[in-house]
């Protein structure tokens, strides 16, 4: 890990860091990802830079008590007891919404969802996801 930085106001707190764990892959790919924290939300920007098409996927694993209301143009609607979450992915990619697992304890494991963003081109790529609630 490298560039690591934090930075806050009064506003918002903002973490980032750069890693090159995809080095090996054809283009030498490098991912940095940066984090926006404010009262009401979220921010995650994701910036995959390098060569070639590859695919890129954001994978957000629910608890199994998260309902998918909606899902439509990149958009979320969350729901947990009566708390509503949006969540927005800016980018080129696709969502979709998977069957997953969660496990809480070891050899357990319940059904649950996850939100996927998939995007499959040329390099670079940024991808934004913004989490309201």
């Amino acid at each position: 890990m490298f560039n690591v930085n934090r930075a806050n106001d009064n506003s918002c707190i903002k973490f980032s860091a750069c890693h090159d764990g995809y080095k090996k892959l054809k283009g030498r790919v490098l991912h940095c990802r940066e984090w926006i924290i404010s009262e009401n939300s979220l921010k995650i920007i994701d910036i995959v830079t390098g060569n070639n098409k590859h695919e890129i996927l954001s994978i957000f694993p629910l608890h199994p008590e998260v309902l998918v209301d909606n899902v439509c143009d990149g958009v979320a609607n969350l729901r947990i007891d009566t708390k509503e979450i949006k969540v927005i992915f800016f980018g080129k990619g696709d969502l979709s919404v998977e069957k997953s697992f969660y496990h809480p304890e070891f050899g357990l494991s319940v059904d649950n969802n996850q939100l996927v963003y998939r995007y499959n081109g040329d390099l670079p790529s940024n991808i934004t996801i913004k989490i309201t609630w």
